[in-house]
């Protein structure tokens, strides 16, 4: 009917609207998280979960590489002198070295300056005799070139391999990457790599993740005054890469690194680890862009989809539920070698989830605001803010009182309806709703609902009354007095109803509903068989104070009951005969 119609067109308008306000959140949320993901701009935060990665997955078995490290036990042991030592002694300690046979031996002391010929001339005899060796430097010219041994020609004539060792950390001044190399001088582990027949093909400024394999004393570390006193079995070494450096505290170099979720590593164990990474074909890479660009859109589009499917609290629950399932999707893809980004979806996640936040809390004081707007049409106005409080606290569990239920319909309307233009017929239809809304708010009713030409109205609810059979009745009279005792029809009956708001957190409505609406319902039908302008059941007139303008009309099987119920209505000829029919369809 047309005045239902009207209800859903003005239903969707709010709706619409939050739909939009939910489509940009997720939009702005995405927008958000490719931001984050194009600039770094949470980059800090990022590497503390690729740390978080690293400790998770735990420390893996030491791989084909090794540590021969000048560490406090050597500088502390008898008749070793302080670092820097004389470079006949390295030369020693690299002879011995080689005497383990180890397949390739990186020398992680830079010798770019000269001391003495004789000391110098040691050393360069001892790498000679040792090849091949990895000579690192930091210190590279134009075209790859060093200052080892005096430079390039000198060292490759020893037959040893010139590398670059620089370490390049992060804003965080952790290494968490390494270098393929500077000025042309490719790095360690790409030298090393190539030296033990592992082609590595990288482009110049490459920097692909260290696979750090743990944390301190992951990689095997030989004290140097083990292998000068000849305390080594030759199996620690044969066939391994050994790495000699200086780790000792105060002397060699510590790096906050990855490892182990954030633990500080020697130089010489950054090289070892960076030369593993090499060797597995460095496999730690980055996410594809299409797989981080599709968890950053889904983490902008599930809390937003959710609360436009309605399941209230679920939002939060089913976004904290994601977070944690894209935690443990980036740590199954890390331990595959596959590094996800987190950040930015889960500043997509937290952003939709945020956005949805203040949707809703819009929608609430929307809908707050329309249910004062709707009570304060249909509810006595000092009843209003009580009532809408009570809808707002018991939202969804309703209150079971003791109330009267009024039904009311307008005789002839449809007939009346059918050869009037549709401004005449909204015309007299807001006149009659008008007249009955009146009638029943003067008598502290509310008014729950407009079928049509029909009005639910009920007495003692959603603010008990002693009293709302005798308000119901005088409502009834008024009503047939307004409108006309042969114009309409109107229904009570009394018992438990259900009160309370029904629908959703963003759409709720005031209802009362029970058997004893049905009854009123079915009672209201009634009165156009019986020719009677207003009847009621008997447990309405057991509610009256006084029952004597009423007369029993007999035992009635309603439709849809299976006990007969007796009705009452009004002695005599029930309203005056000059009663206003503005409404009048004749």
């Amino acid at each position: 009917m047309s005045g239902s119609g009207r209800r859903v067109v003005r239903r969707r308008r709010p709706v619409r609207a939050r739909a939009v306000l939910l489509a940009a959140t997720a939009a702005l949320a995405a927008l958000a998280g490719g931001v984050v993901s194009w600039t770094g701009a949470l980059g800090r935060l990022e590497r503390d979960t690729i740390d978080a990665r690293f400790a998770v997955r735990g420390n893996r078995p030491p791989g084909a590489v090794a540590v021969v490290g000048v560490d406090t036990a050597t500088l502390q042991a008898p008749g070793i002198p302080a670092w820097p030592w004389p470079r006949s002694l390295q030369g020693r300690l690299l002879r011995d070295v080689h005497a383990l046979r180890p397949r390739l031996i990186v020398y992680d002391i830079e010798i770019t300056e000269p001391t003495t010929p004789a000391q110098d001339q040691a050393l360069y005899a001892a790498v000679s005799a040792s090849r091949p060796v990895v000579m690192v430097t930091s210190e590279v010219g134009p075209d790859g070139a060093t200052r080892i041994f005096g430079g390039n020609q000198n060292v490759r004539a020893a037959g040893a391999l010139p590398a670059y060792d620089g370490v390049p950390p992060n804003s965080d001044e952790e290494v968490t990457r390494l270098d393929a190399g500077f000025r042309g001088l490719p790095s360690v582990p790409v030298v090393v790599a190539r030296a033990v027949g592992h082609p590595v093909r990288l482009a110049p400024d490459a920097k692909p993740l260290i696979d750090y394999p743990g944390g301190p004393g992951t990689v095997p570390e030989i004290p140097a005054i083990d292998i000068l006193n000849r305390r080594v079995a030759a199996s620690r070494l044969r066939g391994r890469i050994v790495v000699i450096g200086v780790p000792a505290p105060g002397v060699g170099d510590l790096h906050p690194t990855d490892a182990a979720g954030g633990s500080q590593l020697s130089g010489s164990e950054v090289q070892a680890d960076s030369i593993e990474t090499a060797l597995a074909g460095f496999p730690l890479r980055g996410a594809p862009g299409w797989l981080d660009g599709a968890l950053v859109l889904f983490s902008a589009l599930l809390a937003p989809a959710v609360a436009a499917a309605d399941l209230g609290a679920a939002v939060v629950l089913v976004s904290l539920a994601w977070m944690c399932l894209l935690a443990m999707i980036a740590q199954l893809a890390f331990d595959s070698g596959t590094v996800v980004s987190v950040m930015a979806p889960l500043s997509a996640a937290v952003l939709s989830g945020i956005g949805v936040g203040v949707v809703d809390m819009r929608t609430v004081r929307r809908e707050r605001a329309m249910l004062v707007a709707t009570f304060a049409r249909y509810v006595p106005r000092d009843h209003v803010q009580r009532v809408v409080d009570r809808a707002e606290e018991q939202a969804g569990l309703g209150e079971e009182l003791d109330a009267t239920v009024m039904f009311c319909d307008l005789r002839g309307y449809t007939g009346f309806a059918e050869h009037r233009p549709a401004r005449e017929l909204l015309a007299t239809l807001n006149t009659y709703l008008r007249q009955v809304s009146d009638a029943v708010m003067d008598q502290g009713g509310s008014v729950v609902t407009f079928l049509g030409d029909g009005v639910m109205a009920v007495f003692g609810a959603p603010l008990a009354t002693e009293d709302h059979a005798t308000r119901a009745l005088a409502a009834a009279r008024a009503v047939v007095a307004a409108v006309g005792a042969d114009r309409v029809g109107v229904g009570l009956a009394s018992g438990p109803v259900v009160s309370g708001t029904v629908g959703s957190g963003r759409r709720l409505e005031y209802a009362a509903i029970g058997d004893t609406t049905n009854v009123a319902s079915r009672v209201q039908a009634m009165t156009r068989e019986l020719d009677r302008p207003i009847l009621l059941t008997g447990s309405t007139r057991a509610r009256l104070a006084d029952s004597d303008t009423l007369e029993s009309l007999g035992e009635f099987r309603l439709r849809g009951r299976d006990e007969p119920l007796t009705l009452f209505g009004l002695r005599g000829p029930g309203e005056p005969a000059n009663a206003a029919r503005p409404v009048s369809p004749t």
